[in-house]
């Protein structure tokens, strides 16, 4: 988590990024250290204006976006296409 906090707030300043899509077609697993990631990427961009989604999210991890509530604040999509179309 922490590898990847790390390069997507660089990303995020570097790129003055305003649309963010995570990607979970690789992602079997997640806990309190990955929702917290999110959520900490989700204050930024939407403090800058923007929007942030995730995509291609598997049934395991869908469960614990559910139960965390993280669906209240993110929109979920099928494809990153289809969320980028949606920003």
């Amino acid at each position: 988590a922490k590898e990847i906090k790390e390069a997507a707030d660089e990303f995020i300043y570097h790129e003055h990024v305003r649309a963010l899509i995570f990607d979970f077609s690789n992602v079997d697993f997640m806990d309190s250290s990955g929702i917290g990631v999110i959520m900490g990427r989700y204050k930024q961009i939407i403090f800058l204006g923007g929007k942030v989604a995730v995509a291609r999210v598997k049934p395991q991890v869908d469960r614990i976006f559910r139960i965390s509530g993280l669906y209240k604040i993110l929109d979920k999509y099928d494809s990153v296409e289809s969320a980028l179309k949606s920003m």
